[in-house]
C-alpha cells in the first residue's frame, strides 16, 4: 500500500483543471501556495484529508479534497448575480465539478479512481468586503494499482 495518495491526487486535480481551456478561461490561475498579491480570480487546491481504506486484501484510500475559488468584483454590494457577488465563483466551481466528476478525467498516478463525488459547495464573503470564496469539497475513493 502506498503511504499516501495526497500528492498524486493534488497533481491529478491540478492537471485536470489546467488542462481544460474552458476552466482556464473562467479562472486562469490555480495555486497550491498563494502569493502575497494573488491574481483574481484564482483557485486554490486546498486542504485534504486521507483515510486508509482496506477491504478484502485491496489497499485503498478515501480522500476529501477542497478547492477554494476566490473572486473579486470591485464592489462591496451584495448582489448575487452578474459580475458581482458569487456568480463568477459558482460558475468556476461548476466547471471544476463538470471536469472532475462528470467528465471523470482525473488520472491519479499509482491508483485507480473508483468514485469521485461532490460532498458540498459553500460560499463565503471575506472580511475585506470585495472578495468572495466558494469552497467545493470532493470525496475520492481510490484503490492502489
Amino acid at each position: 500500500m502506498s503511504a499516501s495518495s495526497l500528492g498524486a491526487v493534488q497533481t491529478a486535480v491540478y492537471s485536470a483543471l489546467t488542462g481544460d481551456a474552458t476552466f482556464m478561461a473562467l479562472c486562469p490561475v490555480v495555486y497550491d501556495a498563494v502569493p502575497a498579491t494573488p491574481t483574481y480570480p484564482h483557485t486554490v487546491i486546498g486542504d485534504a484529508v486521507e483515510i486508509s481504506d482496506r477491504f478484502m486484501g485491496q489497499n485503498g484510500h478515501d480522500v476529501l479534497i477542497t478547492l477554494s475559488i476566490f473572486t473579486r468584483d470591485g464592489s462591496t454590494t451584495k448582489v448575487g448575480t452578474g459580475s458581482k457577488g458569487f456568480a463568477a465563483g459558482l460558475a468556476i466551481a461548476a466547471r471544476a465539478t463538470d471536469r472532475m466528476v462528470e467528465q471523470n478525467v482525473l488520472s491519479v498516478t499509482g491508483h485507480t479512481l473508483v468514485l469521485i463525488e461532490v460532498e458540498s459547495i459553500e460560499s463565503f464573503r471575506e472580511s475585506d468586503g470585495i472578495t468572495r470564496r466558494v469552497d467545493a469539497h470532493y470525496t475520492l475513493l481510490l484503490e492502489d494499482t
